[in-house]
């Protein structure tokens, strides 16, 4: 069984139609449609080193260029890979750019960003550790702790300086850095955490946004360990 592209018109053969697709352009700034440009598939026999080399019938390898519909700019390629049934994307060029939530704080943002690519790339462990990152670095910044304090020091402070009565409301960063911890130790691949993990950290940043919490803490606020550890800076 093969599949063949739809412009090679080839009769009593599977056919492989591309699609629009829906992506975010770098130059437009927003997601808009992409249209296919050009398709081929790599050849089922390859010569290398006057050695010729046959890809089983099982196995076919596609190359994909999309560009957008609204400012015809740069093309974007991907890789596509059939076995037996399954098509499955396995490369893009350039590599995939993140869309964020607004609310997401942008300083570190970049560990966020991480986080979601290794999680679509297949390194789920990798994503897991990125969103833990993620937001052990924001609680660090909002609490002004420094130096080798543990995580759960830092979440437990980060917990103090919210709102007590908004509190209530807001998935809470230390229980979810707790659960991000575990696979960790363990070294388990847990998507499903990813997901909901994923979901419930955008939420509590949303719900800042919405009740307009300050990332940074006032001098009167500011608490005892944030103190030393400041003074410990200094020093």
């Amino acid at each position: 069984m093969r599949f063949v592209l739809a412009n090679q018109n080839q009769q009593n053969a599977l056919t492989l139609v591309p699609p629009n697709a829906s992506l975010f352009c770098r130059q437009c700034g927003r997601r808009e449609a992409f249209a296919p440009m050009s398709f081929t598939e790599a050849p089922s026999l390859i010569v290398q080193g006057g050695r010729q080399i046959t890809i089983p019938d099982h196995l076919q390898i596609f190359f994909f260029v999309y560009q957008c519909q609204r400012c015809f700019g740069e093309p974007e390629g991907f890789i596509v890979r059939r076995n037996c049934w399954v098509l499955g994307l396995h490369g893009r060029s350039p590599i995939e750019l993140v869309e964020i939530p607004p609310y997401v704080p942008k300083a570190e943002s970049w560990i966020y960003k991480d986080a979601v690519i290794a999680y679509n790339s297949g390194k789920t462990l990798a994503g897991l550790f990125y969103l833990r990152t993620f937001i052990e670095q924001f609680a660090r910044r909002v609490t002004g702790l420094t130096g080798k304090v543990t995580g759960d020091e830092i979440m437990d402070q980060y917990s103090k300086v919210l709102p007590a009565p908004i509190k209530a409301q807001m998935p809470s960063l230390r229980e979810w850095y707790e659960k991000l911890s575990e696979p960790l130790h363990s070294a388990t691949q847990d998507a499903a955490l990813f997901d909901a993990a994923k979901v419930q950290i955008e939420r509590h940043f949303d719900m800042r946004r919405i009740f307009e919490i300050p990332e940074k803490l006032s001098a009167k606020k500011e608490t005892k360990p944030a103190i030393a550890a400041s003074e410990a800076a200094k020093e």
